[in-house]
């Protein structure tokens, strides 16, 4: 395709690049019912099954998407009124929107403290002897040591 169309580049703007399919239609550009019904022939006589104009269109909107094109320029291209419109269009497929789960790691705290350190409000003291000895039984005093 590319070397065709590389060959009818010189003559850009004097003839069609789709000229009607017909040798008395040639003075006119092909009609987009007459490219659909052909390129609905060559699939079938490919054994190519669900493609359609309509579905290259879909590809090669979600193409842009997934390449990054913002969805604004997407919209431009395609001629939706809106982008509610437009992302009706883009496909999304299982793999991708694990993908985007997976990236929520990279969100996470890399090379941080995983628990930010709590500033304690009050110095830590020892508690005064008596308070020690209150969980002891009363029957046997223990020693406590004097450190």
């Amino acid at each position: 395709l590319r070397s065709l169309l590389t060959s009818w580049k010189p003559n850009a703007g004097q003839t069609y690049l789709f000229p009607g399919r017909y040798p008395n239609h040639h003075w006119k550009h092909l009609h987009p019912n007459s490219a659909d019904r052909i390129l609905r022939e060559a699939f079938e006589r490919a054994g190519i099954e669900g493609a359609s104009t309509h579905s290259f269109r879909r590809t090669a909107l979600t193409q842009m998407s997934n390449a990054g094109i913002p969805l604004r320029i997407i919209q431009e291209i395609s001629g939706h009124s809106n982008l509610e419109q437009l992302q009706r269009y883009l496909e999304v497929k299982p793999e991708q929107v694990k993908g985007a789960i997976a990236s929520l790691s990279m969100l996470s705290y890399a090379g941080k403290e995983v628990f930010p350190r709590v500033i304690d409000e009050l110095p830590a003291v020892p508690l005064p002897r008596e308070q020690l000895s209150q969980g002891l039984s009363d029957s046997e005093p223990e020693e406590i040591p004097d450190w």
